[in-house]
């Protein structure tokens, strides 16, 4: 077996021994890059058709892919001249993951809670950048929370080593750009978030999908804030592709901004936006679960929408925070700003909290962001309706981190406690030596013998030759103290 990366096929040198060899079956993974409608697409795949059937072999092709749209899959299958009768689909459903969504929340308290109430759990935190990688890490690490960090700006050797302490479990939480994730199989993550937005659906199930690999239940979890898609939006600004390419990337930014906002089913909108239709919701995401009490805030919603009304949608939410927290800044003042009717309206509240209600308006759908990387914000009709009186606002209570993952009992603890002295030991994985599942399923049965052991599921005979006995007696030494 040969794993090549694309581009090394734009050598001739490279294709020509290849042709030399006889090569029984050419597969192409991550192949949603071959179309330039997927999320992810690089000009050297394109070539990929080409160098197969250039090779004397003439091997089948296979091309594997599990972010696939049916735009891009037809486009797949287009560009490799596969058949209709050669697409195989098994579905995009992860029945163990549990999706949840965020909103209108201070994001680091509501994370470091979640951290504290499902402690001793391996997870992933993403972010969209370096920065605010870097922030998050310093905080987390100020709380005594076991984390580590993972970005393009740090050394090679840094990298190495936080991405060895967090397979090892010695910090079983990674806070990292989506630079980390790639060929990482570590079974026992339980849980994935998302501190930023990320660029579009399919990004954000691929990077959701590291968490509950081996099977257990798990969360994907994205703490959503408006004024991380400008974020995105900048770097659609900045990349290489022309106008065509820029515009495909905001629709898919787009469509990620509904998933956030969205009351469906969070696991039925995944599916169906990959064209799995049909589906029942799935009965365990945020939206499914969500039964946090109502409150009507039409009053302030309409003091919110009536200043940005009265400062002719000229300025950024910023401003129209401070115009109704009543601030005697610069700015303020120097635009007769104080002179509004809206000034002063809610100075009641923190400016902060004023800026958070802002952007729940904005999530649904009553305010919007216009233009670049300095956006103001304008009314909707549906602010509109709102401002008239003629529709009222709700606005869900708080949120609260809460512990949806099984807590691990005495008798697991003890079998990942000895799993971990046997991976350092033979400096592997935990998961090489067995899966949370196994040590789950052997902490169940409690077998008292070899043959026992042998018959719980994931126990084969090489590791019960390696570490039956040492398992053994862990778990008589729990029941002489039971």
């Amino acid at each position: 077996m040969l794993y090549v990366a694309p581009e090394r096929f734009d050598t001739d040198w490279f294709v020509q021994r290849l042709g030399s060899t006889d090569i029984s079956l050419f597969a192409i993974d991550e192949a949603h890059c071959i179309s330039q409608w997927g999320h992810d697409f690089r000009p050297s795949y394109l070539n990929l058709a080409n160098v197969a059937a250039q090779l004397p072999s003439q091997p089948p092709v296979i091309a594997l892919t599990a972010t696939a749209t049916p735009r891009v899959a037809q486009d797949i299958c287009q560009r490799l001249a596969i058949p209709a009768d050669g697409m195989i689909n098994t579905g995009f459903e992860r029945s163990n993951l549990s999706f949840k969504v965020v909103r209108d929340q201070d994001e680091d308290r509501y994370l470091l809670d979640y951290l504290k109430l499902n402690v001793d759990q391996a997870g992933i935190i993403y972010a969209s950048t370096r920065k605010e990688v870097d922030r998050l890490y310093t905080f987390l690490a100020h709380k005594k929370l076991p984390v580590a960090k993972y970005h393009a700006g740090m050394s090679e050797a840094q990298r190495a080593a936080n991405q060895e302490d967090f397979l090892f479990d010695r910090k079983p939480i990674m806070i990292a750009t989506n630079a980390f994730g790639m060929g990482i199989d570590k079974s026992n993550v339980r849980f994935v978030i998302h501190a930023q937005i990320p660029k579009d659906v399919e990004s954000y199930y691929q990077e959701a999908g590291r968490a509950g690999r081996d099977g257990l239940p798990s969360e994907a979890i994205l703490l959503f804030k408006p004024q991380d898609l400008q974020v995105q939006r900048f770097f659609i600004d900045q990349s290489e592709g022309d106008d065509e390419h820029k515009q495909r990337q905001y629709e898919k930014l787009k469509m990620m901004e509904r998933y956030a906002n969205t009351d469906q089913c969070l696991q039925q909108f995944i599916l169906n936006y990959f064209g799995q239709n049909g589906t029942k919701p799935c009965g365990r995401c945020s939206n499914c679960l969500d039964d946090r009490e109502s409150v009507d805030v039409t009053v302030d919603a309409q003091k919110v929408l009536s200043c940005v009304v009265r400062l002719h949608e000229r300025f950024g939410k910023g401003v129209v925070a401070q115009v109704l927290a009543g601030a005697h800044n610069q700015r303020v003042l120097s635009f007769h700003l104080d002179q509004l009717s809206t000034y002063g309206l809610m100075s009641s509240r923190r400016q902060r909290d004023i800026t958070t209600f802002i952007d729940f308006l904005t999530a649904g759908g009553y305010l919007e962001t216009r233009g670049g990387q300095y956006p103001t914000l304008g009314l909707t009709a549906k602010g509109a309706e709102v401002l008239r009186g003629q529709a009222q606002v709700f606005q869900k209570t708080a949120q609260k981190a809460e512990q949806h993952l099984e807590v691990d009992d005495t008798v697991f603890q003890e079998l990942r406690s000895t799993r971990r002295q046997l991976a350092e030991q033979q400096h592997l994985p935990p998961y090489m030596i067995f899966s949370d599942k196994t040590l789950k399923a052997i902490g169940s049965a409690m077998p008292q013998s070899l043959d026992e052991l042998m018959a719980v599921k994931g126990v084969g005979q090489a590791k019960l030759d390696k570490y039956g006995q040492i398992f053994l007696d862990v778990l008589q030494a729990i029941k002489a103290k039971a």
